[in-house]
């Protein structure tokens, strides 16, 4: 079991990494800093084509008779467990190349299926537009299982997604998650966590200011404390086994452990990795070594 205490050594690839992301002007950060960031998102943005290599190691099918675009990636052998991912980006932002390293891990070394949904985004589209084209398709991803375990899992903005369906699951009696897997979730919106904004220093990725921007124009005509919006606000118990990963060069951090300890107190299962060295959805430098040791434990979880 991880806690925020452990000091770890950042390994060489950890540190060039988050380098050259302090490097990279054209990122998040950039487009973070901005008061109004939700409205200078490009409206014909579309989501990265899925990676050649990652199409050559694993079948990848897209599925049709849904509300958004959605494809699955499965291993060629048989999957241990099926997995809805969700991804990250603000609620404003499609899939990235980014992403899909990272369901090619999970895929590689998981077993996993993954089912991976385009929802609606923002500023276009709010929560309340998103939430139904979930909803219906969760009932189909759950019916097409068979008998292989269920998890629900995002990073970001589609963690603190993943953690809203799963209440929402869990209150309208939809069938059970066995596991849920948070990456860095964005679960507090409204970023008034003094914390968080201590940390910009250290995070070359993320910018408060933006991030609240995005905030607003996901909630729409919701509060951006409703638990669909910022889920650290909802009820907790009942909710299933959860691993939260995450890296202390992230102004998300402090929220997300906040969860981990609100969790731990309603009574859920819940275990963290933590990175004091990682940024924000550290797991995404699949080459480092702190990378490979979350997807050990993340397979470990989902045995």
């Amino acid at each position: 079991m991880e806690s925020p205490s452990t000091v770890r050594l950042v390994s060489l690839g950890m540190w060039a990494t988050r380098s050259f992301l302090w490097l990279d002007t054209r990122g998040g950060r950039r487009a973070l800093s901005w008061p109004d960031a939700a409205a200078r998102v490009g409206p014909a943005r579309r989501d990265a084509p899925i990676p050649k290599g990652l199409r050559a190691r694993h079948q990848v099918s897209f599925m049709t008779g849904h509300r958004c675009p959605v494809a699955q990636v499965a291993p060629r052998r048989g999957a241990v467990v099926d997995v809805m991912y969700l991804h990250g980006g603000g609620y404003v932002g499609p899939l990235g190349l980014h992403h899909w390293w990272i369901i090619d891990q999970l895929v590689s070394r998981t077993g996993a299926r993954v089912t991976v949904p385009s929802y609606p985004l923002a500023p276009e589209h709010d929560v309340d537009d998103a939430m139904p084209v979930l909803a219906e398709l969760y009932g189909w991803w759950a019916r097409q299982a068979g008998e292989c375990r269920l998890a629900l899992a995002g990073d970001s903005a589609g963690g603190g997604l993943a953690l809203a369906l799963t209440m929402r699951a869990r209150d309208e009696g939809w069938p059970s998650l066995d596991r849920l897997l948070l990456l860095a979730p964005w679960v507090d919106v409204t970023m008034t966590n003094p914390r968080a904004w201590a940390l910009e220093y250290r995070d070359p990725i993320l910018r408060c200011v933006g991030a609240i921007d995005d905030g607003r124009a996901w909630a729409g005509s919701r509060s951006t404390t409703d638990p669909w919006v910022s889920p650290i606000n909802g009820q907790l118990q009942g909710l299933p086994a959860t691993l939260v990963v995450q890296g202390g060069c992230d102004v998300l951090a402090p929220d997300a452990l906040e969860l981990v300890e609100r969790m731990r107190r309603a009574g859920v299962e819940v275990a963290l990795r933590y990175e004091p060295g990682g940024f924000h959805v550290y797991p995404v430098a699949v080459r480092t070594p702190e990378a490979r040791a979350a997807f050990a434990q993340i397979a470990e979880f989902w045995a």
